[in-house]
């Protein structure tokens, strides 16, 4: 499902799937059952979800320590585009994960204090990007996994798979690709 959002221009093109925050743990290989989450855990959880709900709208304010995080984070998130998030890049992700970062911080804050007029603290916000570092880190795999090959790659390797030959000259490579079309216009 994951590969076919991927493959999906209007999922990728509009920035559709870089709006999602999403994990991909590693496989458990234990078998056993997880004990049932606590009632109070529950309630608890769905307090704190009718609170926010309830709060009138609001504009949020950072303290300065808060906001110095946020802009270091930032630029720091810009310069690992060129580099180690240019997966992520590619489907326009990173400036989507650092709005997530200001979001998270002010569902944190309210969470912590629903007081609209206290501004935004600096733990708030690390706490913040501490999250968003954590699902960064769970895309870059589930995209380095799912893309590993650019589409003229894969479609490279499927016509080698389909052929069912042991070995396959380049001009035949080269004939079965001639018409595909490699880059979208």
């Amino acid at each position: 499902a994951f590969q076919d959002m991927l493959d999906d221009r209007r999922a990728v093109g509009r920035g559709f799937l870089a709006r999602f925050l999403f994990c991909m743990p590693e496989p458990m290989y234990e078998i056993g059952t997880e004990p049932d989450i606590p009632q109070r855990v529950i309630a608890a959880y769905q307090a704190a979800l009718h609170a926010l709900i309830d709060l009138p709208e609001t504009r949020l304010t950072l303290t300065e320590e808060a906001r110095a995080c946020f802009l270091d984070w930032r630029s720091a998130a810009t310069l690992r585009c060129a580099c180690e998030w240019s997966v992520l890049a590619e489907y326009s992700i990173p400036p989507k994960l650092i709005a997530c970062v200001a979001r998270i911080a002010g569902l944190l804050k309210l969470i912590a204090d629903p007081c609209p007029d206290e501004p935004i603290t600096a733990a708030a916000m690390r706490d913040a990007v501490a999250i968003v570092e954590y699902f960064a880190a769970h895309m870059l795999r589930a995209f380095s996994e799912q893309c590993s090959l650019t589409k003229p790659a894969k479609e490279a390797l499927a016509a080698l798979s389909k052929a069912g030959e042991p070995t396959l000259r380049e001009y035949d490579i080269k004939r079965k690709l001639r018409n595909k079309k490699l880059f979208s216009s």
